[in-house]
């Protein structure tokens, strides 16, 4: 029985421990949309993958489609990926990822993806916090207007910080997520 490889490029949304040396990862993919997958004994000292399989890394990722997940079957890094400047980005980026995973359906988004990885490189640039700010409010709305869940005209005209952080919150009340 043979086995379709897909390769894509993927932003680790989160990752748990499972068992005595695997992970389960949320993947955010270019071509798959979101993926939960499995990466066996990438937790043992000497896994090819584990330097790869950093939370919130963006990565180039082989998988295969098993009968009821997904196996990643090798990893390798990005070049010209930059780590962040603050621990202020570190957390805005995993606030976003996280919120992601939770309002995301597993679909194709390549949309989503690109989005992404476009904040995780400003915020990885910055070390402004109100710029880091702005930066987080824009991407949360453009988020939510992705999936759905905002329309897109508030976003045009004059923007105003404070109307904007409320046109967010009650999209995420109206999603009831």
């Amino acid at each position: 029985m043979t086995h379709t490889i897909y390769n894509t490029k993927a932003i680790v949304l989160s990752r748990v421990d499972t068992g005595e040396a695997n992970n389960t990862l949320w993947l955010l993919t270019k071509d798959l949309g979101l993926v939960v997958a499995s990466a066996q004994g990438s937790r043992k000292e000497v896994a090819k993958m584990r330097p790869y399989l950093q939370t919130l890394g963006v990565l180039s990722v082989s998988m295969v489609r098993g009968k009821h997940t997904w196996r990643i079957v090798g990893a390798e890094a990005l070049s010209g990926q930059q780590v962040f400047k603050t621990q202020l980005a570190a957390t805005i980026f995993a606030k976003l990822c996280d919120f992601i995973k939770r309002m995301t359906v597993p679909s194709l988004d390549a949309d989503l993806f690109e989005l992404l990885l476009k904040v995780r490189q400003e915020l990885s640039l910055c070390d402004n916090k109100e710029k880091m700010e702005l930066i987080e409010i824009m991407a949360m709305a453009k988020l939510l207007i992705s999936l759905g869940y905002m329309q897109e005209s508030k976003l045009s005209g004059r923007l105003n910080k404070h109307n904007l952080i409320a046109d967010i919150n009650n999209a995420i009340s109206a999603s009831q997520l």
